[in-house]
């Protein structure tokens, strides 16, 4: 779509300062995953992961996996790391990272202080299997809850009419 920009007001306004989300186990998603290059030149996996329950819900942290850094120790830590997300989100063997797309996990989050040029971050320290990720378990939980939630009203059934009640309702 073509639009004219000149006509347009503009108000240039600061970005609103987002707080850190604070440390602590969050059931989050990986809604991206790219590989990218370093200043270094070598090829790492970014991950953005949003946080899907809570105060914090819609909140997005990035985590950095060095799966094909110089160094072999950095290298299996990050695939380390990836593992430990295949299994989490029950999906082993996988080939390709968008697989682990919108498959809840639960992210222990720390913060790190600001160093240098870069700011204050979130950093993922651990990753695990969702613990609210299962609907079947969600609804058992409700539907106890419900059980002990105290009747305000009882209705007696055992004097309803023999025929048709005229309750004004249309259908």
């Amino acid at each position: 779509m073509k639009i004219d920009l000149k006509e347009v007001e503009f108000k240039v306004e600061e970005a609103p300062v987002r707080e850190l989300v604070p440390p602590g186990n969050y059931v989050a998603e990986i809604i991206d995953s790219q590989e990218k290059i370093s200043k270094a030149g070598n090829s790492y996996l970014t991950l953005k992961l949003s946080i899907c329950e809570g105060p914090y819900e819609g909140r997005w942290i990035w985590d950095n996996l060095n799966i094909n850094h110089p160094t072999e120790k950095v290298r299996a830590r990050a695939r380390l790391t990836l593992g430990i997300i295949t299994k989490a989100v029950g999906l082993v063997g996988i080939d390709d990272t968008s697989e682990l797309h919108y498959k809840p996990l639960t992210i222990e989050l720390e913060s790190e202080p600001a160093q240098g040029d870069y700011k204050a971050k979130n950093v993922v320290r651990k990753y695990h299997k969702a613990s609210t990720s299962d609907p079947a378990e969600k609804n058992k939980k409700a539907l106890k809850e419900l059980d002990n939630m105290p009747i305000k009203h009882q209705v007696d059934v055992s004097d309803k009419p023999d025929g048709p009640v005229n309750d004004n309702i249309p259908f």
